[in-house]
């Protein structure tokens, strides 16, 4: 009788050690099951408050583009544009605009060039490029008088260059004279 116990003993432990492994395997796979299932919930989830939050969006459009259009036209309203029917007459604004604030100055106005409109989203750039001649006095005018008005215009580029005292015509005894290259834009809307 000891001899069967002890050959039942081995099997006996081989079985038990065989239903743990099972039972062990079973429990990990529950696992794994259980935590991807919380992966995917936890992904529905987000998707399902980014869906509600762009359904959200898409019944505010009418409302934001209603403020967009008001927006837009307060904006034009407010004399931050050119206003002008054509291009080429918001040019000819900005030279006339040019000349006044140059009005009153020791200045002479060399030359000038349109150059061509640059489309940037619903605006067209209006620039003007000026050879200027003048003194200190005159360049600060010429900043100052554009910076304060409306429409806005914005001085993209300015080169200064001193004049040599006997090469000037138009200036005489101290003030030493300039020479002022500027680059001036404005922007128009387009409908």
């Amino acid at each position: 009788m000891m001899a069967r116990r002890l050959h039942r003993s081995p099997c006996v432990w081989l079985y038990s050690l065989f239903f743990i492994v099972i039972i062990w395997s079973t429990f990990q796979m529950v696992a794994a099951w259980l935590n991807r299932s919380k992966e995917y919930r936890g992904f529905a989830n987000q998707r399902y408050h980014e869906v509600a939050h762009l359904s959200n969006l898409v019944k505010q459009r009418p409302l934001l583009e209603k403020r967009l259009t008001n927006f837009s036209n307060q904006l034009g309203k407010a004399g931050y544009f050119l206003d002008a029917p054509s291009p080429s007459q918001a040019s000819a604004d900005l030279i006339e605009r040019l000349r006044l604030s140059l009005s009153g100055q020791k200045a002479r106005l060399l030359d000038f060039k349109f150059l061509a409109p640059e489309r940037k989203e619903n605006m067209l750039r209006i620039g003007v490029r000026a050879h200027i001649q003048g003194d200190e006095s005159t360049l600060l005018q010429l900043l100052y008088r554009n910076e304060q008005q409306r429409p806005l215009l914005f001085v993209e580029s300015l080169a200064v260059r001193a004049l040599n005292p006997g090469r000037s015509g138009m200036l005489s005894g101290a003030a030493a004279g300039l020479d002022i290259n500027v680059v001036l834009c404005g922007y128009m809307l387009r409908e």
